[in-house]
């Protein structure tokens, strides 16, 4: 799983990060749903906060949680950024410490 990733391609699905699994950059013997992999995606090549950021997105752990524990979602899946592949909380509202400790632990399997 890479939760939040920046320096995407668009391709004909969508923007695409080639270090998310399922992507075709990076290895994966699971299938999964791309949202659910890479569920924030920005395409510029700087920092994943900064880009979530210019594009008025704020990212919601919640989310990313839930990709994770859909069926057929990213639970299975290794790879991924590992605590590169999160953002900073920006805002009070944005995540506590313990959504951020969850995702660093089950994201970078």
């Amino acid at each position: 799983m890479k939760p939040v990733a920046s320096g995407a391609e668009r391709t004909a699905q969508g923007l695409r990060n080639a270090d998310a699994p399922g992507a075709g950059g990076a290895a994966s013997n699971v299938a999964a749903d791309y949202a659910h992999i890479n569920p924030y995606c920005f395409e510029p090549p700087i920092s994943p906060h900064i880009a979530a950021k210019e594009a008025g997105i704020e990212v919601d752990t919640s989310k990313i949680r839930r990709g994770y524990d859909a069926p057929g979602g990213a639970g299975g899946l290794g790879g991924g950024g590992g605590r590169r592949g999160l953002v900073r909380a920006r805002s009070a509202s944005a995540s506590t410490m313990a959504d951020l400790a969850w995702c660093a632990v089950r994201c970078r399997r």
